[in-house]
């Protein structure tokens, strides 16, 4: 021997989906030969015997057969719950190893538990998001706090739909205020984020809702409950909206309004912009080549000492283009709320 350990084989993390840990990490373990045929095929083998057993418990051990869609769908709760453990390893190696060497039933005994510390710690989240809140009269803002996600956690079923967020149908002649016709399957939240939640399901779709929510939240109280309704009521005068019923992220509004505030070196704190302002910061910024643009404002939103800097630096990103687009059409006014 020559005393040179065989390499062993690498994983393409681009080929592993949060959204489908489980399935897509042994496809890409099997496919470069981290996995063998053996372990794949005892793997699957594994899972369609523990489907059975959910399918058992779904129909309460009358059947071991049920209609395709829902087969279906107990196979992506059985999936959903598996992921959701080993999405809490520190890596694709370790979460691999799991798979290979820990039967089905018991992965999804770990499954479930994960998933049961998930809604502790989004129902903690709740708690601080209702607890940081602005105090506004919108509808859809407080409808989200105060009835449709406790709404969700409330329904929430671990067992058999954990990838699925319902509420609970109303009764027959009856329909909430603000509500919308939605696909049976998926329930998701009218408030609008200035960073909204994509690519995740169930529990995780609201755990990352809520951290979000409490990332704007903090930055609007930083700036004092006062000024932000008086913002918002600007807001709502200028677009003829009414104040309960304006569809729109108050963060957006206000950090908008903050970035040139700080931009035009206003008084620390305000949030208030006037015909004069606006004037100056389109003068200003347009003398300037529209990549200068982009970083001076960029810039700018990193040094906002409110709220998450993180999350403000890449909420004003996606915003950026149609900050750039308004300074090139002179528009700027109708972006901002000018008082």
């Amino acid at each position: 021997m020559n005393g040179i350990e065989p390499r062993l084989p690498e994983l393409d993390p681009k080929n592993i989906k949060n959204n489908a840990y489980l399935n897509s990490l042994a496809e890409e373990a099997h496919r470069c030969g981290a996995m063998t045929e053996e372990e794949f095929q005892s793997m699957r083998y594994g899972l369609y015997s523990q489907l059975g057993q959910l399918i058992s418990m779904y129909t309460e051990g009358e059947s071991t057969s049920v209609m395709t869609e829902t087969a279906s769908e107990l196979a992506l709760a059985l999936s959903y719950a598996i992921d959701a453990y080993l999405l809490s390893q520190d890596s694709h190696v370790t979460a691999l190893e799991i798979i290979k060497t820990t039967r089905a039933d018991e992965l999804y005994i770990r499954g479930v538990s994960a998933l049961k510390r998930l809604v502790l710690e989004t129902t903690s989240l709740l708690v601080k998001a209702k607890r940081t809140r602005i105090s506004l009269p919108n509808y859809e803002y407080n409808n989200a706090l105060e009835t449709a996600i406790p709404e969700m956690l409330r329904c929430y079923d671990i067992k058999f739909k954990p990838h699925r967020l319902s509420v609970a149908e109303p009764k027959k002649g009856e329909q909430k205020k603000g509500s919308k016709n939605k696909n049976k399957k998926d329930t998701l939240l009218d408030y609008p984020l200035a960073l909204p939640v994509t690519g995740a399901q169930g529990i995780y779709y609201l755990k990352n809702y809520l951290q979000n929510l409490c990332a704007e939240n903090k930055f609007c109280r930083d700036f004092g409950q006062l000024a932000i309704a008086s913002l918002y009521k600007q807001f709502c005068d200028s677009c003829g909206e009414g104040y309960d019923s304006a569809l729109v992220n108050i963060y957006t509004l206000a950090i908008l309004n903050a970035v040139f505030a700080d931009y035009l070196k206003k008084e620390h704190g305000t949030l208030a912009l006037n015909d004069d302002d606006i004037d100056i910061a389109q003068k200003l910024l347009l003398s300037f080549e529209a990549d200068e643009r982009a970083s001076m404002l960029k810039k700018v939103a990193a040094r906002l000492c409110c709220g998450d800097v993180d999350y403000n630096v890449r909420a004003f990103e996606r915003m950026l283009p149609a900050v750039l687009n308004a300074l090139e059409n002179k528009a700027l006014g109708r972006l901002l709320v000018v008082g």
